[in-house]
């Protein structure tokens, strides 16, 4: 090193020549590395030479062609690992150094290090103590826990009590994420629940004697890492979760905000599309060797070394390397019940090849040489739930649907029980509650979402088996969706009774009967949506301070409220007691449909839009609607859901004809208060599209098809106020399911 140091540069020689020399490891190991990374493929060793080169702040193998002139087009980024002896480092300014990874073992001391100082720089980790914990609070009484000591289920109450409780409040665990995947994973259930508390019932081998079947390798895995980190208790879904516990079990659903947020952290098992994958480099067997057969595989890593005079030098994939320690492409990062597990923890410890720890502030990875906390280590917050305000924050939970809605589920009846948990965690600040996925206190301008202009690939239709999923919802499709009017509107809803010149305001035009499902199979008719603008106007502001700005425009105003201190907002919002939540008795369940009187009209659904008129780019599912006289009338966001099972039953008429239900009326003050969101007011044939400072108004109108008597969203629209008005309207009763 100190040669190349000087010199910047040292010549290797000829691949091939390299690779004769059987007896010389370092020659072996730079040629292994090179076709282990795929930057040369074994017919084109003769053909190429080598040097190694370092620019003052990394090192490089170039590649280039026999016997030319050295050339740096080609040839992979090295880093040097970390010498053990602290007097061989280089101390080059902002010289990083890479970190040895065994494939066959993960290093766990490596990763106690990491906890370690996370716990003295976040001292909030341990005791809960941070801001959220309030948003994550939850009446569950008891958890089953195993005890990795005794080798059980243990029941832990949550107040003081139980197995492995102290005086101080339940003990310390480790949670598990992971795919379940479509393989047969042992659970608890009422039969074998006191079996399995019994001391040994779940060590490999007395589990595979008595159930006659084996711990599957992940949960194995993650048990056995848990134990070498020094973590008495471990929580899984299908051992401390009573698969058939009816009431017990929606319990636990419902509260695993709380079980994850509880958790010291969270093991991310993300390799393999299963639960019995397992996780690569944990060793089983306590006394280090691996218990089962055939034995687990090396670690999938992506990255190899080469030994030279004085120093090892590894191949650089930072890009690979960080995908792996955000999950991209694994299918845990598809998975809908994962999407929650992770957005409640605290902290990770991912598995995925390589091994990362994330926290609220830092993430560490196996690969970097670099201690928990430095400045290297810093990222951007990752999207935990201690990153949820206590006030109704339309735009994160926009964010949150975004993702959610693009996550695979095995069974589509699980996608209102796999967000549960964070509607649970949500409901604090959106009181009082959520219906179908969308909060009640913004129920109206939540109606307005749409497929993805921007994605050629279509919707699609979730198909529930034991509940029917409501069309109206965004819980009903997965893909790509737009919330561009939640994220431009949402804040605005309650600035009507302001009387204040605010410049997006958006009305209600309907009120929202929910639907009660008796055990009978009945509907009924349930309570009203939450709307907060259909409530006392008075006390919509009560307790709110206006505040101007001195000398600044008419718009520039802050509004507080004591209930959060030291906190301004643009609009203010209800702030409802909890006494003011409304739910039904346990014993029923809500029906899919909801019930209003609105008006409605037929437009034409005219031409595509092909490209969007100002960014110039293509986008799809988006019509012009026309009136019979061929007017621009406005345009319609078609959901165009693939495979939907309803489509086949609706009624086939006209097919450009759309029956259009006017359900609120927005008005914008001035174009730039809209810009980016309405794309239509930059369209030739739009009213003001020459006069842009003009105000617009318009009627936000579901698409409905009608079947046995319920009607159905096929999408949403804006028609312009001009038109609505003028046409004739008629009244119509609507159940929308």
């Amino acid at each position: 090193m100190v040669e190349l140091l000087a010199h910047s540069s040292v010549l290797l020689g000829n691949l091939e020549r390299i690779r004769t020399k059987r007896d010389c490891a370092g020659c072996q190991s730079i040629v292994a590395a090179l076709v282990g990374v795929k930057e040369v493929a074994e017919p084109d060793l003769p053909g190429l030479d080598a040097r190694l080169r370092f620019d003052g702040r990394s090192f490089f193998c170039d590649l280039y062609p026999h016997r030319q002139e050295p050339s740096t087009s080609r040839g992979p980024m090295l880093w040097q690992i970390e010498p053990a002896d602290a007097t061989q480092r280089l101390y080059v300014a902002r010289m990083k150094y890479a970190r040895f990874m065994d494939a066959n073992r993960i290093d766990t001391g490596l990763i106690s290090s990491w906890i370690e100082t996370c716990d003295r720089l976040h001292s909030n980790a341990i005791t809960h103590t941070d801001g959220a914990s309030p948003m994550t609070q939850s009446n569950l009484p008891f958890l089953y826990l195993i005890d990795l000591e005794q080798e059980c289920l243990v029941r832990v109450y949550l107040d003081g009590g139980g197995d492995g409780s102290s005086a101080d409040g339940p003990p310390c665990y480790v949670a598990l994420s992971y795919v379940w995947g479509r393989v047969e994973i042992p659970t608890t259930t009422t039969k074998n629940l006191a079996q399995l508390q019994q001391p040994g019932a779940l060590s490999p081998q007395t589990f595979a004697r008595t159930s006659g079947t084996r711990l599957t390798r992940t949960i194995a895995d993650a048990m056995s890492l848990a134990s070498r980190l020094g973590i008495r208790f471990f929580w899984t879904d299908c051992f401390c979760t009573v698969q058939d516990g009816g009431a017990e079990k929606t319990m636990f659903i419902n509260a695993m905000a709380s079980i994850y947020y509880r958790a010291y952290f969270t093991i991310v098992a993300s390799e393999g599309p299963h639960g019995d994958f397992g996780i690569p480099g944990v060793c089983r067997d306590k006394n280090g060797g691996p218990s089962v057969d055939p034995p687990p595989p090396p670690r999938d890593i992506i990255c190899r070394h080469m030994t030279f005079p004085g120093a090892v030098l590894q191949t650089e994939d930072m890009m690979g390397h960080s995908t792996r320690s955000i999950c991209e492409g694994t299918p845990w990062s598809t998975r809908a019940w994962t999407f929650q597990e992770a957005f409640f923890s605290r902290r990770l410890l991912v598995c995925n090849g390589t091994v990362s720890w994330v926290c609220r502030s830092f993430r560490s990875e196996e690969w970097v040489a670099c201690e928990h906390g430095a400045k290297g280590t810093a990222h951007e917050t990752p999207g935990f739930i201690s990153d949820v305000p206590d006030w109704p924050d339309m735009k994160q939970f926009g964010r949150l649907v975004l993702e959610y809605a693009k996550r695979d589920l095995t069974f589509d009846d699980d996608v209102l029980a796999a967000f549960a948990g964070a509607a649970a965690v949500l409901s604090q600040s959106f009181r009082p509650g959520f219906h179908f996925g969308l909060p009640e206190m913004f129920f109206d301008v939540c109606l307005l979402w749409e497929g993805d202009r921007r994605n050629p690939r279509p919707l699609r239709r979730r198909e529930g088996k034991a509940i029917r999923l409501p069309s109206w919802s965004w819980v009903s499709v997965k893909g790509a969706l737009f919330l561009d009017m939640w994220m431009c509107f949402g804040s605005h809803f309650y600035a009507g009774g302001l009387l204040l010149p605010d410049p997006r305001l958006t009305d209600p035009l309907v009120r929202w009967r929910k639907t009660l499902l008796r055990p009978d199979g009945h509907l009924v008719p349930g309570e009203y949506v939450f709307s907060a603008v259909h409530e006392n106007s008075s006390s919509l502001i009560s307790g709110w301070s206006l505040t101007r700005q001195p000398g600044a425009e008419q718009t520039d105003y802050s509004f507080s409220h004591p209930t959060f201190a030291n906190k301004t907002f643009s609009l203010p919002f209800p702030v409802l007691a909890q006494e003011k939540e409304s739910n039904p008795q346990p014993e029923t369940m809500y029906g899919a449909i909801l019930a209003f009187t609105a008006k409605r009209l037929w437009l034409t659904r005219a031409e595509r839009l092909e490209r969007h008129p100002w960014l110039e780019c293509p986008i799809y599912h988006t019509y012009v609607l026309r009136d019979d006289k061929g007017t621009w009338a406005g345009v319609l966001s078609d959901d165009e859901v693939d495979g939907d099972a309803l489509e086949e039953t609706f009624s086939h008429g006209d097919e450009t004809r759309c029956e259009l239900i006017a359900i609120s009326k927005t008005r914008v003050r001035d174009w730039k208060y809209a810009e980016g969101y309405l794309l239509e007011w930059e369209l030739d044939e739009h009213p003001s599209a020459d006069r842009i400072e003009d105000a617009y108004d318009f009627y936000n109108v579901l698409w409905v098809r009608w079947q046995d008597q319920v009607a159905y969203r096929k999408g949403i629209g804006r028609v312009s106020a001009d038109v609505w008005d003028r046409l004739e309207l008629d009244e119509v009763d609507v159940n929308l399911g």
